[in-house]
């Protein structure tokens, strides 16, 4: 007859019209008896149970003719060890049968350790004397909870089995907690930097007798024997330090840092005194001029402007030379560049940072900065014919919308340009030119 089984437990399955004749052996034999031990049995192993320290247990199937049930099959609820010879193992070797389930362990031996586990894994391991609840995660055992003999200090026990006597103190050994026995009244405890510390007298150790008077600024006084206790050696004022035998007036510079006299902001000394802060080269006074040499940025906010300023200047180049060729204007150099000599021809001019930075590298996206460039002209006029950024043509865009096609004879020609950085080497430029004479 074909039996049908469980997944796990591999009890038979009562099937319609098969629980008379030898289906009622199956049914005895391989479902109630099983269901007893998974339920309520315990099996009780020693030493004559493990082949050098280990057994493995497998799910055992009843058949017509008997149970089938050993010390060993896995459907018992819980397994209890005595007598052992050695560190013992238990492995759950079924691959899928019986690991679903959770077990009760008992490690009633009193030197060795028992183990359990799935095959190939590391599992749990109770002390000689512990009791254990182990559940299957899919991978291997792992503890559920556990009584006796004692609770690992990582699960907020001491891993100790002393019983602490009334006003003991705990200490730690490395892998538990010990304990100290209460001490005399009044004595301390004092450490010996390894092991466990032990109870002294609070007189305990080398102190010299002081005396105290009210006229050093303190109450009361002490002396003789263990007594510990300060004797100045003079009345003093100001900061005061101890030389060993007495307290004295401690030195400024010597014993402590003294801040600098006068009313300053200080600044640190490398480790020594305090000092005062230079305008200027240590922070920037108000009222006071100072030059910039990083990139200053004032912010404002959705309600407040970034800069309010009374009056301003601009530096402006102005240079005895005539416009022709390629010119290149470095917008950190100025913010107005004026040529005095009369223009000799077209001209392109291209704008940069400087000679060794580029535009592109000066703006971020989203910036714009505006820059003019004068230009003496004689009786033969001559103009902007073409404009570069960082040696890249770009169109401008023309005030009017026309673009300028000549200069204006003896004149001065001015141009603006305001050049607005779109993104990563784009540039849109906005140009205009305006006649002075």
């Amino acid at each position: 007859m074909t039996v049908n089984r469980t997944t796990l437990l591999d009890l038979p399955v009562i099937t319609t019209g098969t629980e008379s004749g030898v289906w009622g052996d199956y049914t005895n034999n391989g479902l109630t008896q099983y269901l007893d031990i998974a339920i309520g049995g315990i099996s009780s192993l020693t030493s004559a149970n493990f082949s050098t320290g280990a057994l493995t247990i497998e799910t055992t199937e009843g058949t017509n003719s008997g149970t089938n049930i050993v010390a060993s099959s896995a459907q018992y609820a819980t397994f209890r060890v005595s007598s052992l010879a050695q560190n013992s193992t238990i492995t759950v070797g079924n691959t899928g049968a019986s690991l679903g389930r959770s077990y009760r362990l008992i490690n009633d031996d009193s030197t060795y350790t028992l183990t359990f586990k799935a095959t190939g894994q590391t599992g749990v391991t109770l002390q000689p004397g512990q009791t254990a609840l182990v559940a299957y995660d899919g991978t291997d055992y792992k503890l559920v909870g556990t009584i006796g003999p004692t609770v690992p200090v990582a699960r907020g026990g001491t891993n100790a089995t002393a019983t602490p006597t009334a006003g003991a103190v705990a200490y730690g050994t490395g892998s538990a907690y010990a304990f100290t026995a209460a001490g005399t009244a009044g004595y301390v405890l004092q450490s010996n930097g390894s092991s466990a510390p032990t109870w002294v007298a609070a007189s305990t150790g080398t102190v010299t007798a002081v005396s105290v008077t009210t006229s050093n600024g303190f109450a009361g006084s002490s002396s003789g024997g263990a007594t510990p206790a300060l004797t100045l050696s003079t009345t003093i004022s100001g900061v005061l330090k101890g030389n060993g035998t007495a307290i004295s007036a401690a030195s400024a510079g010597t014993d402590y840092l003294a801040p600098p006299s006068g009313t300053s902001i200080l600044k640190a000394n490398s480790g020594g005194a305090l000092a005062n802060a230079t305008a200027g080269t240590d922070y920037v006074a108000p009222g006071t001029a100072t030059t910039f040499t990083a990139l200053q940025t004032f912010s404002g906010s959705s309600s407040v402007a970034a800069v309010a300023l009374t009056n301003a200047k601009e530096v402006a180049t102005v240079s005895a030379t005539a416009a022709t060729g390629t010119i290149n204007y470095d917008v950190t150099t100025q913010s107005v560049l004026y040529y005095t000599s009369n223009a000799s021809a077209n001209w392109t001019v291209n704008f940069r940072g400087s000679s060794g930075t580029s535009l592109n590298t000066l703006m971020a996206t989203g910036e714009s900065v505006t820059v003019a460039f004068l230009v003496t002209q004689g009786a033969t006029a001559y103009y902007n014919s073409a404009v570069q950024v960082d040696g890249s043509s770009v169109t401008p865009k023309y005030q009017g919308g026309t673009a300028w096609s000549a200069g204006n004879a003896s004149s001065i020609d001015a141009y603006v340009y305001t050049i607005v950085k779109t993104g990563s080497a784009a540039f849109t430029v906005f140009a205009s030119q305006t006649r002075f004479a």
